[in-house]
């Protein structure tokens, strides 16, 4: 989203909620609290469009699995084929002996990010799934 310029708004918050943007600010090397709260609302504003924008998205999809239970490489392979054109990009990394983490960008609208999403996770040893959606 181009940026137009700043506007100067004067909110309320508990104290305790202030007092942890402050160390969440300073933790993460934002220059200033406004910049904490700016990036908070550009997070919940990108939430909002995924839950209600029809429209071509980038969504991150990454994932833990089990390489050793039963057929879960050859069934993510599947997926991923399956899904040619939508995954743009692939990363694949090995953990320990067994674990896998593989990192999936993903285009399209909301129902394809979450069908490429429902075939892996449908992969018996897929531990853990995150997704992180971003509207350009």
């Amino acid at each position: 989203m181009p940026r137009r310029g700043v506007v100067r708004a004067g909110i309320s918050l508990p104290e305790d909620l202030m007092e942890a943007i402050d160390i969440l600010a300073k933790r993460k090397g934002y220059k200033s609290r406004s910049q904490a709260i700016g990036e908070a609302i550009r997070v919940l504003t990108a939430e909002d469009q995924w839950e209600s924008y029809e429209g071509e998205f980038y969504a991150v999809i990454s994932f833990v699995y089990d390489h050793e239970v039963a057929d879960t490489a050859n069934r993510l392979i599947e997926a991923e084929h399956r899904h040619t054109g939508k995954i743009i990009s692939t990363m694949h990394i090995h953990i320990d002996e067994r674990n896998c983490l593989e990192i999936s960008v993903v285009k399209g609208d909301r129902s394809t990010i979450e069908g490429v999403q429902r075939d892996i996770a449908a992969a018996k040893g897929v531990k853990i799934l995150k997704v992180n959606t971003f509207k350009v």
